[in-house]
C-alpha cells in the first residue's frame, strides 16, 4: 500500500475483507526514490556505498523466475 501516513499488512487488510491489494505505483516511485537517493550520494558526497545495497542480477533472476512459474 502506498498511502503516506497509513501502514496496513496483508493481515489487517484481509480482516478488514480486501480480497486484492493493488500497490498501484508505490512499488515504482519506492524504486526511483533509491535511485534518487543513490545519485545524491554521488554527487553530494562522491561515494557508492548505495551499492552494498545492490541486488545482483542472479538473485534477480531467480526472483523472476520464481514468481513467474
Amino acid at each position: 500500500m502506498g498511502l503516506p501516513g497509513n501502514v496496513y499488512s496483508v493481515e489487517d487488510l484481509s480482516q478488514a475483507g480486501v480480497r486484492r491489494i493493488s500497490v498501484g505505483a508505490s512499488m515504482a516511485r519506492f524504486a526511483y526514490g533509491a535511485f534518487v537517493e543513490a545519485a545524491r550520494e554521488i554527487s553530494r558526497d562522491g561515494t557508492f556505498s548505495y551499492a552494498k545495497h545492490a541486488i545482483s542480477f542472479s538473485e534477480l533472476e531467480d526472483f523472476f523466475r520464481i514468481t513467474t512459474q
